[in-house]
């Protein structure tokens, strides 16, 4: 009876080891398939970052470019305000010797211009 419980025991002890390196086997492939999904999980984290860290460059050099068109619209509408401004303030300064021209004729050809009359009066004497 002896030879056959310590059969029993040792068949029981082996079970025993078989079980427990099959749960350590299971428990190693577990871990392996974890740390296979941790890394995978890291490498798409890491490509979102980058592609949005490239969303963001790209973006931000839109808005740099979009700030510079800007800038150069701005500095060639106030070039051609100054330019228009000018081409006013030229127009009616014309407008303005036009008309002191047109006095100054008027004045001249008008018989009761006391300085043409001196003039006259000067060169051919009094009339």
């Amino acid at each position: 009876m002896k030879i056959g419980n310590n059969i029993y025991k040792q068949a029981l002890e082996l079970e025993k080891q078989k079980n427990l390196e099959k749960i350590k086997s299971e428990k190693e492939i577990i871990d392996q398939e974890n740390e296979e999904k941790r890394k995978l999980m890291i490498t798409i984290e890491k490509y979102y970052k980058d592609q949005i860290k490239m969303l963001k460059e790209i973006l931000e050099k839109e808005k740099k470019e979009r700030e510079r068109e800007h800038k150069e619209h701005m500095i060639l509408l106030n070039k051609q305000e100054r330019e228009i401004r000018e081409e006013y303030k030229k127009q009616i300064k014309e407008i303005f010797m036009r008309f002191d021209e047109e006095e100054r004729i008027e004045e001249f050809e008008s018989d009761n211009n006391p300085e043409i009359k001196r003039i006259f009066d000067a060169y051919y004497g009094p009339i």
